[in-house]
């Protein structure tokens, strides 16, 4: 049997039929290593072991396969400790198709009858995870040839994965590759039973598990390989970078309050040095009554201390109304740095949102982007407060749980935000109904029959919305305010 797996290798070299080959291996019981780990009781684990071999400076995650029991002894015997170090292996017969299916599943390559010499391995057949998938016939047999493994490709680092989606379980053992799946698996599913991690079905298939990003983090922090110190170090890397950034901003806003409570001191100063001088005039001149001076030349003498007087009271007062020109000024910088610039009227609302939220909310250009029943609604101050309540809801709750999170929760909305919100699927998508506006962005045109509501009094507030998911943004056509009993009065 082992000659005959030589002979196809062989074949292999010359015409690069994958395909057939394939069907060979699957048809042979082949060898491989496997760990001796006592798992739950038992002494050995059912998944092929996996070994680092480095090749031409590149480190790669490696099945080895014999096609009798006696080389794969050779070769554990010679180059087991150099490939897994202190960990125990022993060989395994495995059927050749599920051997394949093992490997193809954890995404590492496979090597086909290696030859072991004193310095390095080599001989036999390296395939890629690409080329092993191909051997189980999983892709079409006119596109069985495949060239070898491109040793170019490296892992890539922990900051330039998108740790903010939700992922599978051949993604995460992807991400923490130097570590065996079946532990991760195991590790995962303790998570799951705790209820410190959840997942959801793929949409595409019904049997794959979508763990939240949270998984990531408790794999990553858990892991004591090389993988998760990598992982641990940028996490330590990105909380710095977060702390100094909070801690400038906050620098600033201590800076100003700090400079408004010197100005308050030097105001409380000014006014108590005026009342000063007010009770010295007073006391002055209660004593020019009192001695009535008659002399012109002593009378020319306090008048012209008194004017001098009266000119340093200008003067001072002038500094005061300089000083109460500050502190306006500050008060102002610090009404700026709010979240809201106080809109008066719904028109305004909306101006200040496409300024504020511009990298999430979009408002489709035109005139008619206010909509009421009554034109006193414009300007209505309740009304005018519940616009801005929607729309943060819009930017704060519904955006991340659309774009960050990977799915919408009507319930979880309405709880946090109090808010009614209504989502168009399928068949019940009633464009006639609702206020539905067909609008124009960017040379297409969208129909946003998506809304939140609120009521507010007698009336009734709604925002019709579509979400961009290329942009990953929310088009805005309209806001609709109207009277539930069809009449409106402003409250005098």
């Amino acid at each position: 049997m082992n000659d005959e797996l030589e002979k196809a290798l062989e074949n292999l070299a010359r015409n690069g039929d994958l395909y057939s080959f394939g069907q060979l291996i699957t048809s042979l019981n082949i060898h491989a290593f496997i760990l001796k780990r006592p798992i739950n009781g038992h002494a050995e684990s059912v998944l092929p072991a996996k070994a680092q071999v480095c090749l031409n400076d590149h480190n790669l995650p490696v099945v080895f396969a014999f096609g009798s029991k006696g080389e794969a002894e050779y070769f554990l015997k010679v180059a087991g400790t150099k490939l897994f170090g202190t960990l125990a292996c022993e060989t395994k017969e495995y059927n050749g198709q599920k051997l394949l299916l093992s490997v193809a599943a954890m995404g590492l390559s496979l090597w086909v009858n290696p030859k072991q010499t004193k310095n390095e391995t080599h001989g036999g057949r390296l395939f890629s995870p690409s080329e092993t998938v191909a051997l189980i016939g999983l892709v079409s047999p006119d596109n069985t040839t495949v060239t070898q493994i491109t040793l170019s490709q490296t892992v890539p680092d922990i900051q330039e994965l998108d740790l903010s989606k939700s992922k599978t379980l051949v993604e995460l053992c992807d991400i923490f590759y130097d570590e065996d799946p079946s532990e991760i698996a195991i590790r995962l599913s303790r998570l799951v039973e705790k209820g410190i991690v959840n997942f959801v079905s793929s949409p595409f298939d019904k049997e794959i598990k979508l763990y939240e990003p949270l998984a990531s983090f408790y794999l990553g922090f858990g892991s004591y390989s090389p993988r998760g110190r990598e992982f641990r170090d940028w996490f330590k890397r990105l909380i710095t970078i977060c702390y100094i950034e909070r801690g400038d901003a906050t620098n600033g806003i201590h800076s100003l309050l700090a400079e408004n409570s010197k100005l308050k001191k030097e105001l409380d100063f000014s006014e108590s040095f005026k009342q000063k001088v007010k009770r010295e005039y007073q006391k002055l001149k209660s004593k020019l009554e009192q001695e009535k001076i008659v002399h012109s030349e002593a009378m020319d003498s306090v008048l012209l201390t008194l004017e001098a007087e009266r000119n340093q009271r200008a003067k001072d007062g002038f500094i005061i109304e300089n000083l109460y020109k500050k502190v306006a000024r500050l008060e102002n910088d610090i009404r700026a740095s709010e979240e809201w610039p106080y809109p008066t009227g719904l028109d305004e609302v909306l101006t200040a949102v496409e300024k504020l939220y511009s990298s999430k909310l979009v408002i489709a250009p035109g005139k008619h982007r206010v909509e009421v029943t009554d034109p006193t609604m414009e300007k209505h101050q309740g009304l005018v407060t519940q616009a801005v309540t929607m729309f943060k809801a819009l930017a704060l709750s519904l955006y991340p749980m659309k774009f960050n999170f990977g799915g919408l929760n009507l319930n979880r909305f309405k709880e946090d935000t109090g808010l009614e919100l209504y989502i168009a699927t399928g068949k019940d998508n009633p464009s006639s109904t609702i206020c539905t506006r067909r609008v124009a962005w960017q040379g297409q045109h969208y129909v946003c029959n998506n809304y939140i509501q609120a009521a507010k009094d007698n009336c009734r507030l709604l925002i019709h919305f579509k979400f961009l998911d290329d942009e990953r943004k929310i088009l805005i056509s309209h806001l609709t305010a109207f009277a539930i009993s069809g009449l409106f009065k402003l409250a005098t």
